[in-house]
């Protein structure tokens, strides 16, 4: 039974046709609805759900000019999603968001075990605009094979985290 106060707060007050037994129920269902959630996703629309957050990690490096947080969420029909976001420090990159939709939490631990962070590495557009001598693209070959490491060891450390969570419990 709820309280005055709740009543108040319910979003089914205005259901006033129905007794007061519904209303009750309805007020009791509706306290146990998992929030919409709307993720951004990079290239596509968002995704929409209702679910909660099962796992989050954050990784925040001083050192690094970028870091991931990963967060699985489950659904209220119980299937799971994996948020795999990339933040850049540098106002000039913009931020990544993979989503995904899995059927079961397995899934998404095979997901998150082999995505690859490489792919989030940019090209730098310096590269891209002018030739250079073959020194200087050993140069650019040798910057971006540092950036691969670090993006790569980053995230695999994160989500080693991220996947002792989920599979401990």
């Amino acid at each position: 039974m709820q309280t005055a106060t709740q009543a108040a707060a319910s979003p089914f007050r205005e259901l006033r046709h129905l007794d007061q037994q519904a209303q009750d129920r309805l007020a009791d269902l509706g306290a146990t609805l998992a929030p919409m959630q709307a993720l951004k996703r990079t290239g596509r629309r968002p995704l929409l759900f209702n679910g909660t957050t099962v796992a989050t990690m954050c990784g925040v490096t001083p050192a690094l000019p970028f870091w991931y947080e990963l967060n699985v969420h489950r659904t209220v029909i119980g299937s799971y999603v994996s948020d795999i976001r990339l933040f850049h420090k540098s106002p000039d990159l913009h931020d990544l968001f993979w989503v995904e939709e899995h059927d079961e939490l397995e899934a998404v631990v095979s997901y998150l075990e082999r995505y690859d962070p490489a792919g989030d590495v940019g090209v730098p557009r310096e590269m891209t605009t002018r030739a250079g001598s073959p020194a200087e693209l050993a140069l650019w070959t040798a910057r971006l094979q540092m950036q691969v490491d670090a993006i790569t060891q980053h995230y695999r450390a994160l989500a080693g985290e991220l996947l002792h969570t989920l599979t401990k419990g």
